[in-house]
């Protein structure tokens, strides 16, 4: 299985969110991770903005794409109580 085993403290800081929840990797730096430091960001689209919160949500659960895609679908075809459809 793949696994992500690089800087947890990066992929924090490219989210803008604190995965470990403590807040600690974005005290230290506020900006995100990159050879060029600092610089002034630009106005993510709709589908950017949906698109990180996709990747915040797996990042935080540690899930690959694929396990995240299967989940999703199997609670799309749930019903209210929790049950599957037939």
């Amino acid at each position: 299985m793949a696994r992500y085993t690089g800087s947890v403290w990066k992929k924090s800081r490219r989210l803008s969110f604190s995965i470990l929840e403590t807040g600690e990797e974005l005290k230290k730096r506020t900006y995100a991770p990159g050879q060029h430091g600092p610089t002034k960001r630009i106005k993510l689209s709709g589908y950017g903005t949906q698109l990180r919160e996709k990747q915040r949500i797996r990042n935080m659960y540690g899930v690959n794409e694929r396990q995240f895609y299967n989940l999703y679908e199997k609670a799309a075809h749930m019903d209210e109580i929790g049950r599957a459809h037939v």
